[in-house]
């Protein structure tokens, strides 16, 4: 009985693991040039306050919450 008991805990917490997971983003931001534009933010449409900033390689990775329909907004201030 502790045994089918530990096995059907087990396989609740493993499906329980996947569901729920969003998906990481990564990326390179650009210019036409294919210079990286550092200090720009990627923001995520959805949920305006999950917002990275892009590393001096233009680079970034973002975690997003729900795995489809999203979308992420690149913006720079000063860019010229």
């Amino acid at each position: 009985m502790y045994r089918l008991t530990a096995l059907l805990l087990i396989a609740l917490f493993v499906s329980l693991s996947g569901f729920g997971q969003g998906k990481t983003i990564r990326g390179t931001v650009s210019d036409d040039a294919i210079k990286p534009i550092p200090g720009a933010t990627v923001k995520e449409k959805k949920r305006p306050a999950n917002t990275v900033t892009i590393d001096e390689n233009g680079n970034f990775t973002i975690l997003l919450k729900e795995a489809d329909g999203n979308e992420l907004t690149i913006s720079n201030i000063g860019y010229v």
